[in-house]
C-alpha cells in the first residue's frame, strides 16, 4: 500500500528521513493509536522514549484532530497538530499520521473511521500495538477502542503484542498489568505533555500525570527492593482479545479484574 492509498496529507514524517515506506518495513514497529493529540505522551510518554533510547520506531495515529465537532478545519486543529508534532519529537517518536475526523464523527460515524484505521494498520503492519485500555472514562476512548478491536479482528495479520495504556487514571492490580518503569524518561515525557500548551495553559496536566505515574511506582510495584523506581506507566496486556475474537471487550475487562494473590512485577517495557 502506498502513501496516496493513505492519504498524502494523514501521514507526516516526525524525523525526516522515516519516510512511509521506511516505517512499514520495519520489523520492531511500535503504533499508538490515541483519540486525541496528547492521549500518547500523557499515558505512553515515558514509554516511548525509552523505545526510542532503545532503537524501536514509534509511530502516532491521531484518530481525532482535537477541534470542537462540526469544526473539522479549524484553527484549533492546526494548533493542536503542531503540538503533537512537538510533542513526540520531544519522546523521539517519529512519524503520525493524523486523521481528520472529530469526536463526533467517532461516535456517530464509526463506519467512517474504523475502515481507515483498518488500513493503516494493515499497511504498517506492527509488531505491537496501544490503545486506551476498557476501563477509560472518557466515551471517545472507549469507543476507539472498541473500533480498533474490531479493524484487527479483520485484518489479515495483526500485532504480536496489544497493551491497553491509562490516561487518567490508574490500573488495578491484575495478572495482566505490566509496569514500565519510566524514571528514566520522567522528565522527557513531562516536556513533551508541556508541549500541548492549548491543554495545559489553564490546568497542569504534566504535573498531575507525573503524580499519577508516582502512584503507580509507589503502589503498584508493592516491592521494597524497588525503591528505584519512581516513575511507573502501566499497560494491560490486550491479546486474549485477537487470539479469542468471540469475547467481548465487556467481558475481557471483568476478567482483567481477577486479582493475584501476588504483587504485580515491574519491567523496563511491555
Amino acid at each position: 500500500m502506498t502513501e496516496m492509498c493513505i492519504g498524502e496529507d494523514w501521514f507526516e514524517s516526525v524525523d525526516p528521513p522515516w519516510t512511509l515506506k521506511r516505517l512499514a518495513s520495519h520489523r520492531h514497529l511500535h503504533l499508538i493509536i490515541a483519540p486525541h493529540p496528547d492521549d500518547d505522551v500523557i499515558g505512553a510518554g515515558g514509554m516511548m522514549a525509552l523505545l526510542a533510547r532503545s532503537r524501536r520506531p514509534v509511530a502516532v495515529v491521531y484518530v481525532t484532530s482535537g477541534a470542537p465537532a462540526g469544526r473539522k478545519c479549524s484553527g484549533v486543529a492546526r494548533i493542536r497538530r503542531m503540538e503533537a508534532v512537538k510533542a513526540l519529537r520531544a519522546v523521539q517518536g517519529r512519524a503520525a499520521f493524523f486523521l481528520p475526523f472529530t469526536s463526533r464523527d467517532v461516535r456517530e460515524k464509526p463506519a467512517c473511521v474504523q475502515p481507515v484505521l483498518a488500513r493503516i494498520i494493515s499497511c504498517v503492519r506492527p509488531h505491537a500495538l496501544y490503545l486506551p485500555c476498557p476501563f477509560e472514562q472518557h466515551e471517545t476512548h472507549r469507543t476507539v477502542t472498541c473500533m480498533t478491536i474490531d479493524a484487527l479482528r479483520r485484518c489479515t495479520s495483526g500485532p504480536c503484542e496489544l497493551w491497553g495504556y491509562t490516561v487518567w487514571s490508574a490500573l488495578p492490580s491484575s495478572r495482566l498489568v505490566r509496569i514500565v518503569d519510566i524514571t528514566r524518561a520522567a522528565q522527557l515525557k513531562r516536556a513533551a505533555i508541556r508541549q500541548h500548551k492549548s491543554q495545559t495553559a489553564l490546568k497542569d496536566y504534566a504535573g498531575a500525570i507525573l503524580g499519577l505515574n508516582r502512584y503507580a511506582a509507589v503502589f503498584s510495584s508493592m516491592l521494597p527492593d524497588r525503591k528505584e523506581v519512581r516513575y511507573a506507566e502501566q499497560f494491560l496486556d490486550m491479546r486474549m482479545l485477537l487470539k479469542n475474537r468471540r469475547l467481548s471487550i465487556a467481558r475481557f475487562a471483568a476478567q482483567a479484574l481477577v486479582r493475584d494473590r501476588g504483587p504485580a512485577g515491574v519491567k523496563q517495557r511491555p
